[in-house]
């Protein structure tokens, strides 16, 4: 807990004051597991990655690495998070960083975000790293039947904007970390044209301008998620010391 405050309140009617109070707000440096989509979110139609699809696979366990394919084990570290490694399939169709809940034959659950790529996996399967699968099954287990969804990574946070060390306005790499959804697509404004331009995403989960940004920063960024959120982040400018540059707000729930 980081603290707390106390606000007051007012209510007038007809320029009056008719009531006053004071209520007190606590804010906390953890993330709350408590969110749910909103309804607007359920509703939007993106395929088999939308947020109510229950996806059906198995799940095994591993030990990590010296690091995951989609470059994220820092931020899962310093948020506290169990994660997981995806199938292939699933992956490249723009789940790195995912935020997603696994469901044991049970109805044992576990939360977990996606920071590694499975390349033997089939299509649905997770690779649970060891801790998480022993949060629901017994290590014994090995392999089990698991349900999946997309849920929203729990963040009152702004996203981020991480820069690779030898970017410049030339070259550039960057990657969108802390979004509630699964980002689907990042654009740079080209100051010459005043158009949107798309960057392609690479397997380890950045985006990269081969041709660099046309022109000195800072620069504008529209960043969309899988459900059609958009958010138009001004004034980023690259960072070469792999210190995550905030934005300015996140994806509604």
């Amino acid at each position: 807990k980081k603290g707390s405050v106390k606000l007051t309140v007012k209510g007038y009617k007809n320029g009056k004051l008719k009531a006053k109070g004071t209520i007190k707000v606590t804010i906390y440096d953890k993330m709350t597991e408590n969110v749910t989509p909103s309804a607007e979110t359920e509703k939007y139609d993106a395929g088999q990655y939308s947020i109510k699809k229950v996806h059906s696979g198995e799940a095994t366990f591993y030990d990590p690495g010296a690091g995951g394919a989609a470059n994220l084990d820092d931020y899962a570290k310093a948020h506290n998070l169990y994660t997981a490694a995806m199938n292939n399939e699933d992956y490249m169709n723009g789940l790195a960083g995912a935020y997603i809940e696994v469901t044991d034959k049970d109805g044992d659950q576990i939360k977990v975000l996606i920071t590694d790529r499975l390349p033997e996996g089939k299509k649905g399967d997770i690779d649970l790293t060891r801790k998480a699968f022993k949060v629901i099954e017994p290590e014994a287990t090995g392999r089990m039947k698991i349900t999946w969804k997309i849920i929203p990574l729990p963040t009152d946070d702004p996203i981020q904007f991480m820069w690779k060390p030898s970017s410049t306005q030339y070259w550039g790499e960057i990657q969108v970390r802390n979004g509630r959804y699964p980002i689907k697509k990042l654009e740079y404004l080209d100051k010459g044209t005043n158009k949107y331009v798309e960057l392609p995403r690479k397997e380890y989960n950045y985006f990269t301008a081969k041709e660099g940004f046309g022109a000195k920063g800072p620069y504008t960024f529209r960043v969309t998620d899988f459900y059609g959120h958009v958010l138009v982040e001004k004034n980023i400018n690259i960072n070469t010391k792999e210190e995550a540059v905030n934005g300015s707000a996140n994806f509604p729930y």
